[in-house]
């Protein structure tokens, strides 16, 4: 009779031994595929930083920079404008080149290459440059004006907030919307009179540049202009009242939902909507209350005065 006993410790050691092999064969392969991924890969990403947050660009290498000033120092305008959109690429990071790209423009340039380096000293993002830029929000060249309002908001400082308020009552409509939402980027609160008669005159962003800047008073004065404005152009400013970063006081923004509700519209619903849908979880729970009970209460169906399916928001208004 076959020993059982030793025959099973048989079996078992080679059963052993091919579980070895399978894991051995795995452990080799994601070896492998490890070894195998890109830098790219493997490279943390900048957003896996603590906090979630980017970290700032680091300056670009002194060889780099050296190389790109040679370049905006040329004749060839091919050359200088391969340079500023490697500069607008780079944006912070070529702060260093700032210098460079405003002499460019104390030298005079063609309007292309104007715009160019405008919109490279935006992106770069220094407050020394908006002193070189102001002039040019009153360029003949339209394209070249509106670029100067764009990188004004990223330049700031006080040459920007002078410029950017000379270039509200500009007769080019379209300067005017921007030099209104640069001034709501930049927080300008002492332009609030002016940007309320950018509003009388319909200029596209004021309501939306007073609602970011706007203290409880002055923004009860945007609310009171229920019934003279267009209702998406004052939602486009009382959407910012009420979803700002840091919150008005509660009277105030119960007191603009209040007000919104007793229009009893389609647009009106849908602009409850679109706030309560956007609400942060941590804010005031009162408000979200308050909101979520207007919506209730007003009726889905259309009224003859506002048909349903009418655009929610003013595509005119150009601030972001």
């Amino acid at each position: 009779m076959p020993d059982l006993r030793r025959e099973n410790v048989g079996r078992a050691r080679s059963a052993a031994l091919i579980v070895s092999l399978i894991v051995h064969a795995v452990s080799s392969t994601a070896a492998f595929e490890v070894q195998a991924a890109t830098p790219a890969d493997a490279a943390p990403r900048k957003d896996d930083a603590p906090g979630g947050k980017t970290k700032p660009a680091a300056p670009l290498p002194a060889g780099d920079i050296a190389s790109l000033q040679r370049k905006l120092a040329s004749t060839d305008a091919a050359d200088v404008d391969s340079a500023l959109l490697d500069a607008q690429s780079a944006g912070p990071s070529a702060a260093a080149l700032a210098p460079s790209v405003e002499e460019l423009l104390r030298r005079g340039a063609t309007p292309p290459l104007m715009t160019a380096a405008v919109k490279t000293l935006g992106a770069l993002g220094q407050v020394t440059s908006s002193a070189v830029i102001r002039p040019y929000v009153r360029h003949r060249v339209p394209s070249v004006r509106h670029e100067a309002a764009r990188a004004l908001a990223s330049t700031k400082g006080p040459d920007a907030l002078a410029a950017l308020r000379d270039a509200l009552r500009s007769g080019d409509p379209v300067l005017r919307g921007l030099a209104a939402s640069g001034l709501g980027q930049l927080g300008s609160r002492d332009a609030l009179p002016e940007l309320f008669l950018a509003l009388d005159r319909d200029v596209p962003g004021s309501a939306a540049a007073i609602g970011l800047l706007c203290d409880p008073p002055a923004c009860r004065k945007l609310l009171a202009k229920m019934g003279s404005i267009s209702f998406d152009t004052l939602t486009s400013g009382l959407e910012r009242c009420l979803l700002r970063p840091t919150a008005l006081p509660e009277p105030v923004l119960l007191e603009i939902v209040e007000r919104v509700r007793n229009l009893a519209t389609p647009h009106a619903r849908r602009f409850l909507v679109d706030v309560d849908a956007r609400w942060p979880s941590a804010a005031s729970s009162r408000i979200k209350a308050a909101l979520e009970a207007a919506i209730a209460a007003i009726r889905v169906e259309s009224t003859p005065s506002e048909p349903e399916g009418a655009p929610a928001t003013d595509t005119s208004e150009t601030y972001p």
